[in-house]
């Protein structure tokens, strides 16, 4: 008997033993699962802001409004940029576009008037659509429309039209100097083709653009430079400026015409060519054994101008201005990006748990009706008690067309 006793305290030391380690367990391991935190508690708000903090990018939208007289498909459109960052980042929805030295450079459409373009920037690098071009560009040569430009390091050396020599020769003096063409360059997109002659002080440029027979001509100065321009020209038989100097050009006569004016154009028969301006300039017009064109002018930021080759029907105001353009307001868009998507689902979970401050576990899933974008994070315990909440967004892709998502996120 006294045997068996001791066997049986024994077993009850034990078993109380058992259920001392059990009741520890239970409120250390088991506890949470039963009891499990409140959902006010669960940082589910603050887990979405910090998911669509990374998760999310803004697309922004300008419109572009033009207005011309003009009817046709391909008006070549040349405008100051303002915007600011990398030119790779935006785009000109539907458009070629070329953004170069802070310009906005595209063809426009005016089979209908006004038009509006929409220019759309992000942090995406947008690629320009594939286009047919006719536009022939190398380092010495460029044609277009009906004008073939020949160049000589970065300047222009001679321009036919219709296979007629109409700009026979071209010179630059700035502060009264040869301009110094050492330092030259050529570059071409499929609708431009542009030649620059950069100096410490002042740099010129020219473009030639696609179907069109003019020559932009940019000089920009970092300082005041007075800058002196000459063309020879085929010997047309009439010029107009404004009401006070106009009429037939009578050769063979050694004194020169001066006056200021922001436009000249020639005429010769059915053709003519143009000259545009930014502003006044001083224009000095010598016709003695051929015609000379001496362009004067202070170029203490830009001067710009256009050579325009056009049918002599053409009229002042649409050689002047053929088409206004404004920027409108900028429209943010703000919503999920694919791109940012993809880069947290690769990340690794420990450092999002660590970035986002989450001591719970959790998991992200965006979908819609159709297909899953994202899932990140990981499965629930098995027999834990998790914490569900949705939430409703848009998701964005790089020309700010919006896609409804539903978030839902997963917390234990």
């Amino acid at each position: 008997m006294v045997s068996k006793r001791g066997i049986t305290q024994a077993d009850w030391i034990i078993s109380i033993a058992i259920f001392i380690l059990y009741l520890a367990w239970f409120f250390i391991v088991i506890t949470p699962v039963l009891n499990p935190v409140t959902k006010e508690s669960l940082p589910a708000d603050e887990l979405k802001d910090a998911f669509m903090g990374n998760a999310s990018w803004e697309v922004n939208i300008t419109p572009i409004i033009l207005r011309s007289n003009i009817t046709s498909s391909s008006v070549p459109i040349v405008m100051d940029f303002p915007f600011p960052g990398n030119a790779l980042n935006y785009a000109l929805i539907g458009k070629y576009r070329v953004i170069d030295d802070r310009r906005l450079i595209f063809l426009a459409d005016f089979t209908a008037s006004p038009v509006i373009y929409n220019l759309v920037h992000s942090s995406f690098n947008y690629t320009k659509p594939a286009i047919q071009t006719n536009m022939v560009a190398g380092e010495n040569e460029a044609e277009s429309g009906n004008m073939e430009v020949s160049f000589d390091d970065g300047i222009i050396d001679d321009v036919r039209y219709r296979d007629a020599l109409r700009i026979v020769r071209f010179s630059m003096q700035v502060d009264g100097n040869a301009l110094n063409t050492n330092i030259n360059g050529f570059s071409s997109t499929s609708i431009s083709a542009k030649y620059k002659v950069r100096t410490p002080s002042l740099n010129n440029t020219f473009y030639v653009l696609e179907n069109n027979s003019m020559i932009y001509g940019f000089v920009d100065a970092t300082e005041e430079k007075n800058v002196d321009i000459d063309f020879v020209l085929h010997e047309y038989k009439r010029y107009f400026a404004d009401s006070q100097n106009q009429g037939s050009i009578t050769y063979n006569v050694t004194e020169c015409d001066n006056f200021e004016s922001d436009f000249i154009d020639f005429t010769d028969g059915d053709y003519g060519l143009a000259f545009i301006f930014s502003d006044d300039v001083s224009i000095r017009m010598c016709h003695d054994s051929s015609l000379v064109l001496n362009i004067s002018a202070s170029a203490d930021n830009n001067l710009n101008y256009r050579a325009v080759f056009h049918e002599a029907s053409a009229g002042m105001d649409d050689l002047i201005m053929p088409y206004t353009a404004v920027f409108g307001a900028t429209n943010i868009y703000e919503g999920l990006s694919g791109s940012n998507m993809f880069d947290l689902e690769s990340t690794n979970y420990s450092v999002l748990k660590s970035d986002w401050n989450m001591k719970h576990d959790f998991n992200i899933t965006v979908y819609n009706s159709t297909a899953e974008f994202l899932s990140i994070g990981r499965p629930p315990y098995r027999n834990t008690e998790v914490h569900s909440k949705q939430y409703y967004a848009w998701m964005l892709n790089e020309y700010a067309d919006q896609k409804r998502v539903v978030i839902n996120i997963l917390l234990w």
